[in-house]
């Protein structure tokens, strides 16, 4: 502004305003890169635009090695690296054009996080954010500026931040929306692969064909994948004090959530837009925490609930798709046929009145217990006896020692039990009893041990895969 060309009263600015408003990832990265840039042009020793910026990565990370988890980190030295080689991998004339395709590297390069936070893709954000951020830096700071001088135009510029602001909210409520599983380490490697060989097709100014189809071929694997894959995926999830199990269907043939505490964040990043069935074994908080926001982000066709745990009532009173079952019911998911063995009585506990599910799965018959107790296991026994043999139990109530009782296990002899349990809870559970129980018939599963468990089945063969 002053035409100051020493470097020393723009660097005191910027440190002063880090100062007031926190030194985030991003300004940290920028004072490091500045006061090493401004050390470059006095040293005998020249470094690059590169090595300035590792040398304020590596930096970061002696202070703090944390930093390497945060998105902020992250994404600033992704832009940050884009940024620096712009002007080599960008020869446009046309100042928009150059803008535009500018923005569109730094779209690409940020995607995979982007995905990580929200796991959505709009359509038209490809189209939309350039064009915002251009409006960003040319019209909403320097309009910032100008009101910072001159406030009286508030009263007028406000109008242009709600038109800019209305457009923005309606444009994302129209926009159709991908939902897309996070990237694991294997998808992250061959993502920058393939934007490595678009920046080196840039750099070499060839045509960028190439980088085009693998983009294209990348995103339809992993958005088609679940259409093709033909394993049956079970997984107990590690949701702490609670139960929660997700059901994948090969082929994408159906999928069913049984109970949802605190499993709404593992749906995002598993991309699952759609749930057939929502099945609520009971009323109990550790069962449905999240019932809410799964309803109101996923469409969900169907809720299933106990008939006897009245508290569904009311809690499901301004939901029309939901059916109240007893044993009389039976789920049909796609080819899967989910009988509903329980409640068969009603008692004033609600644990008594849990959902009870007995479905079969190449063979290999599954037996889901909700929190039922030993008034709840005795109907079953007396009503189904050898039917309740399975090759997996979800043990009942996490463990405790209300439930799981010698005359229930010796009719259902699982050879694997499942356990949802925190490592932290107040309860002492798993019971030892329990524990010890189970031990004669079956190989035991904690989520507080192992994470997330997934039973994986394909043709007959049945494979048990733990987080940790």
């Amino acid at each position: 502004l002053f035409h100051i060309t020493s470097d020393k009263i723009p660097l005191l600015l910027i440190i002063l305003y880090s100062l007031f408003v926190g030194f985030s990832p991003s300004i940290f990265r920028a004072i490091l890169f500045l006061i090493l840039s401004s050390f470059n042009n006095r040293s005998k020793y020249k470094y690059t635009r590169l090595d300035i910026l590792s040398i304020s990565m590596i930096f970061m990370l002696i202070l703090n090695p944390l930093e390497i988890y945060s998105i902020g980190f992250i994404l600033s030295f992704l832009v940050s690296f884009v940024l620096i080689f712009m002007s080599d991998l960008i020869e446009e004339k046309n100042k928009i054009k150059r803008l535009y395709k500018s923005y569109l590297l730094i779209y690409l390069i940020t995607l995979p996080f982007c995905i990580k936070i929200t796991n959505k893709i709009s359509i038209i954000s490809l189209l939309l954010s350039p064009i915002l951020s251009i409006s960003l830096g040319y019209i909403l700071i320097p309009l910032s500026y100008i009101l910072s001088i001159l406030p009286i135009l508030d009263y007028v510029l406000k109008y242009i931040y709600v038109f800019i602001d209305f457009y923005i909210i309606n444009i994302s409520k129209i926009s159709p929306i991908i939902n897309v599983k996070t990237f694991n380490i294997f998808k992250l490697l061959i993502y920058y692969l393939i934007f490595s060989i678009l920046l080196y097709t840039l750099a070499s100014k060839k045509k960028i064909k190439i980088p085009i189809i693998l983009y294209t071929s990348f995103f339809i694997i992993i958005l088609g994948f679940k259409y093709v894959n033909p394993i049956t995926n079970i997984t107990f999830i590690d949701c702490g004090q609670g139960d929660s199990s997700l059901i994948r269907l090969p082929f994408n043939q159906g999928v069913m959530l049984i109970d949802c505490y605190n499993s709404y964040d593992y749906l995002k990043t598993e991309g699952i837009s759609k749930i057939d069935y929502l099945v609520l074994t009971h009323s109990d908080n550790d069962h449905i925490g999240d019932y809410k926001e799964i309803l109101e982000n996923i469409k969900v066709d169907k809720i299933i609930y106990s008939k006897y745990d009245l508290l569904f009532d009311d809690l499901l009173s301004s939901y029309d798709n939901k059916i109240g079952v007893d044993n009389k019911y039976t789920i049909k998911l796609s080819y899967l046929k989910i009988d509903v063995l329980g409640p068969i009585n009603s008692y004033s506990d609600a644990n008594s009145n849990s959902i009870v599910l007995r479905f079969e799965i190449n063979k290999h018959i599954l037996l889901y217990t909700g929190d039922m107790t030993e008034k709840e296991e005795i109907d079953l026994v007396n009503e189904y006896k050898d039917y309740l043999k399975c090759d997996i139990l979800k043990v009942a109530h996490h463990g405790s020692n209300t439930s799981s009782t010698d005359i229930f296990l010796s009719y259902a002899k699982p050879k694997y039990s499942i356990i949802s349990v925190s490592e932290y809870n107040n309860y002492n559970l798993p019971s030892n009893d329990v524990i010890n129980r189970l031990k004669e018939y079956s190989k035991i599963y904690q989520t507080k041990y192992c994470g997330n468990i997934d039973i994986k089945f394909f043709f007959n063969n049945l494979f048990i895969q733990t987080f940790r």
